[in-house]
């Protein structure tokens, strides 16, 4: 349970949970004031629907790298399958800026597929962080990391496949061709699918929760907008865009905003490690690169020492406390404590041996 003082698991606080709630109504209210532009047409721009969908993947790239970074920290299953999600996402997008890059029309097969990797991930993380509680210790963390890229990447190249199989090299179902019958069942799928992981997320909250609703609510209200746009030439139908576009910046912000404030506390860990965990004749004796080993080599264990034990002091306030992962905290505390008194071993060994 090391992943505490993370998104994905600190309790928002009030100040987050009221601006999450007037950014929920504030999409709310401004949908009802897009609707009566539905039958508003725009001239159509290929590059401001190239930049859109540009901006959906590089976006979808970066929220997935961060998550991947979270769960080299924190271990966690549910967040290494939501990173995973963002990235099949960004990997389903690819080959609709190819169409759209050649002059071709959007396909909206490939955007359904695109648009389902979100609450599907979101499904998935919900029921992961139900289910064990015990985080991927055994071993490092980038072999998991690589097998979940190398599963996604795999899983978007058939997902594509079978798209660009069904139909005749060059075709595609475009907004303005496609079937009233197949529109509302597509976005009848997936506002269900978006309504399942919001209620699923909304049961029990972290800071990653919070803003992963803010996102399944703006793409809830992207899937209404299309679905009541007759084309993709509709004003309506860009404001679902970009509806679409700005749940994934909140997720972004949100983890940018949590490694700024990470990165800072084990700035913090480094400077008390170097000045307190390092004999001063290894200092004296200029044992410079020993120093800098030590201090980054305890500045995890510590941090996670400390993240752990505020855990446990939350997860004992809950009623009933949750003890199954209260014990896995403490046995990540007895690693962490292990692994900190080792790295002081070997550097008095190393000191002494010097």
């Amino acid at each position: 349970m090391s992943e505490e003082h993370h998104v994905s698991t600190m309790s928002p606080t009030l100040g987050q949970c009221q601006r999450a709630i007037a950014l929920a109504l504030l999409m709310a209210c401004s949908c009802m004031l897009t609707l009566p532009l539905v039958d508003v047409r725009l001239p159509r721009y290929e590059a401001l629907t190239l930049i859109v969908d540009t901006a959906f993947a590089v976006f979808g790239l970066v929220v997935a790298a961060l998550l991947y970074l979270q769960f080299r920290v924190t271990r966690a299953p549910a967040v290494l399958a939501l990173a995973s999600g963002f990235l099949l996402l960004a990997l389903a997008t690819s080959p609709q800026l190819l169409r759209e890059s050649q002059g071709a029309s959007m396909d909206l097969r490939l955007l359904f597929i695109a648009d389902c990797t979100l609450p599907a991930a979101a499904i998935a993380y919900a029921l992961l962080r139900r289910g064990s509680a015990i985080a991927a210790n055994s071993g490092r963390a980038v072999p998991h990391i690589a097998r979940a890229v190398a599963a996604t990447v795999a899983l978007a190249a058939l997902a594509t496949w079978i798209t660009a199989a069904s139909v005749e090299p060059g075709s595609a179902v475009s907004s303005a061709e496609a079937s009233a019958l197949w529109r509302a069942l597509a976005t009848t799928f997936l506002c269900a699918a978006l309504a399942v992981a919001i209620v699923m997320l909304w049961q029990r909250r972290s800071v990653l929760d919070l803003w992963l609703l803010v996102t399944l609510t703006a793409w809830f209200i992207d899937a209404l907008l299309r679905a009541a746009s007759p084309d993709d030439s509709s004003v309506t139908w860009h404001f679902a865009r970009i509806y679409g576009l700005f749940g994934i910046c909140c997720v972004m912000f949100a983890l940018l905003a949590e490694n700024v404030t990470l990165f800072a506390r084990l700035e913090r860990l480094l400077r008390h490690a170097e000045a307190a965990s390092i004999p001063p004749r290894a200092r004296s004796a200029g044992e410079a690169g020993v120093v800098d080993r030590v201090a980054e080599e305890l500045a995890q264990p510590l941090c996670a020492i400390t993240a752990n034990a505020d855990a446990i002091d939350r997860m004992l306030d809950h009623d009933p406390p949750d003890l199954a992962e209260v014990r896995a905290a403490l046995v990540d505390i007895a690693d962490d404590a292990g692994r900190a008194s080792r790295t002081l071993r070997d550097a008095r060994r190393s000191v002494a041996d010097s």
